[in-house]
């Protein structure tokens, strides 16, 4: 999609305010942001700090989140800690698991167990990539943009770059 001169500048105060907001709420350097990360499975958001972050965005951009299925992409809070129980309790499993895959590879056996062991430990949830919030943000509304692109990644990373020069230069620290 082709966006003209006016959007992009839109896309990019869009994206450096939700970069802005989210190094403010997970403690993370701007210049370690890339839209491709995922805020869930990565940065480890879930629950009410998902919410806090949603909450700091809103104060400058307003976004229609009533199509959003919260539970696609995070936990509820305290779900984490049931998943540990989960992983406690299925632990021998796991450990017949693991030597059966170990068996089957010296075999040369193409099966995949860990379809099996994926829905006891694994994260099943979907990655929330920054470009979602970004595109959320540009758009207003929450919508699945799968096809989607944000055209100003090189105008990104150069602000990036002049706001980490700008950061060390204030605090006097450098890498």
């Amino acid at each position: 999609m082709n966006y003209n001169e006016e959007e992009r500048e839109r896309f990019l105060k869009v994206a450096k305010r939700v970069y802005l907001c989210i190094a403010r709420n997970r403690g993370e350097r701007i210049e370690r942001l890339n839209l491709e990360m995922s805020l869930n499975n990565k940065l480890g958001l879930d629950g009410d700090d998902f919410d806090d972050l949603l909450n700091d965005i809103d104060r400058y951009i307003k976004i229609d989140w009533s199509s959003f299925d919260f539970s696609h992409y995070f936990n509820n809070e305290g779900s984490s800690s049931l998943r540990l129980f989960k992983i406690l309790i299925c632990f021998p499993f796991l450990i017949v698991f693991i030597f059966i895959k170990l068996v089957l590879k010296l075999f040369g056996s193409s099966k995949n167990v860990e379809q099996f062991i994926e829905p006891i430990v694994g994260n099943t949830k979907r990655d929330f990539k920054i470009s979602d919030l970004v595109l959320a943000g540009f758009w207003g509304k929450w919508t699945e943009f799968k096809l989607l692109s944000i055209p100003i990644e090189d105008e990104l990373k150069s602000w990036q770059n002049d706001f980490r020069i700008r950061f060390e230069r204030k605090f006097n620290t450098r890498k």
